[in-house]
């Protein structure tokens, strides 16, 4: 009689397990070495733009203003307006900025995460503007899919049919001595025969 939990005898059917605690025990050793550098915050905006206007100690006024379906910055300078085209278009995020000394109109435009990471998955980082470039990661997505479909077909192939009367393992499928084979759907008994409907 057993009292206590015992290794089964065979001991070919913990080879699955080793291998799985080898598995987790490589991908751990993996995770926590890998470097992890600082946390970045992903820009909200990115620069498209940037025109200088000039030196700010001779520019007395600047403006952003729209004209002729396009966005200037306007700029007051030794009392001549000066127009610069920042955008062949309206409705863009255009304001001025002072640095260094000097006067620059910036155009800029929201950041879309996802779309930023669609463009890289799919190979498509020429779309990316300059200051969000990445590297390409097709290639892992093209080995994601390829594992996925090895991962189906595998699990199809190796799929077994459950018969009456048996127990299906992943390595062996041994005999059910408690089954009784067909199910007598029709009345009749275990030894075939069918119940004639007489007296009981």
């Amino acid at each position: 009689m057993t009292t206590r939990p015992e290794l089964r005898g065979d001991t070919g059917s913990l080879l699955p397990a080793v291998a799985a605690v080898g598995l987790f025990v490589v991908m751990a050793a993996v995770f926590l070495g890998a470097p992890v550098g600082d946390a970045a915050g992903f820009p909200q905006n990115v620069e498209v733009a940037n025109e200088s206007l000039g030196e700010s100690s001779s520019i007395t006024n600047a403006s952003v203003g729209e004209t002729n379906e396009t966005t200037i910055a306007s700029v007051n300078q030794s009392g001549e307006v000066v127009n610069t085209t920042l955008a062949d278009q309206t409705g863009v995020n255009a304001s001025i900025v002072t640095a260094g000394g000097q006067t620059y109109g910036v155009v800029t435009e929201s950041v879309s995460v996802t779309e930023t990471i669609g463009y890289a998955m799919f190979g498509l980082t020429d779309q990316l503007p300059v200051d969000l470039q990445s590297e390409s990661f097709l290639a892992v997505f093209e080995i994601i899919a390829l594992v996925l479909v090895a991962a189906l077909v595998g699990a199809v192939m190796l799929a077994r049919r459950e018969e009456p009367g048996t127990v299906v393992a992943l390595f062996a499928s041994t005999e059910d001595a408690s089954a009784s084979g067909a199910v007598a759907a029709d009345g009749g008994s275990e030894d075939g025969e069918a119940f004639d409907g007489g007296d009981a």
